[in-house]
This record gives C-alpha cells, structure tokens and sequence, in this order.
C-alpha cells in the first residue's frame, strides 16, 4: 500500500468522526460559493440584452440556491464515493497485513 492510501485512510477516518453533515457543510459550502461567483460573473458578463437585469437580489437567490444544492450534494452522493473508496482501500490494507501475518 503506499503513502498516499495510507493518508487517504487517515484523513478520511477523521472526516467520518465529523459527520456526513459537517463535511458537507464545509466542502459543499466552499465548492457553492465558488460556483456561485463563478456563475454570476458568467451572468454579470454574458447576459443576453432581452434578459431581466441581474440584480444583486437575483445574484443572492441564486448564490443561496447554489450552496444549499452544492452542500446536499457532497453530504449524499460525495460521501457515498468517499465512503466507497475508504472501504476499499481499508479492505486492500487488511488483506496486506493478513498476508504479512502468514508469512
């Protein structure tokens, strides 16, 4: 197993004891924030000229949708795949020390 399983299995061992809620509030919230702004510029930049103004109440709306949506989303589907793949490598690990141990 190398290095980078290894801290794989640490690190995310000690995101489970947070919680799924927790990590989804704080990867979720950076990831929204992110695409919000990202976004907005998009809209700010490129609207089209028939298109109602983009007002800093419509950029607040969508920006509070985008997280709220980004946060559930890592809570659910993130963490089932980081789950997923702790399980596997963790399973790899103890298939590894089993065989040393028959050695």
């Amino acid at each position: 197993m190398n290095k980078a399983d290894l801290k794989f299995i640490q690190e995310w061992g000690e995101t489970r004891k947070k919680g799924r809620w927790y990590y989804g509030l704080k990867v979720g919230g950076i990831q929204g924030v992110i695409f919000a702004l990202l976004s907005g510029s998009f809209h700010y930049f490129f609207d089209r000229p028939y298109d109602p103004p983009y007002t800093f109440d419509r950029f607040l709306t969508e920006s509070t949708t985008y997280v709220i949506l980004w946060m559930i989303g890592s809570a659910t589907i993130m963490w089932w795949q980081m789950e997923r793949m702790y399980k596997k490598r963790l399973q790899k690990l103890e298939d590894e020390e089993s065989a040393d141990n028959e050695l």
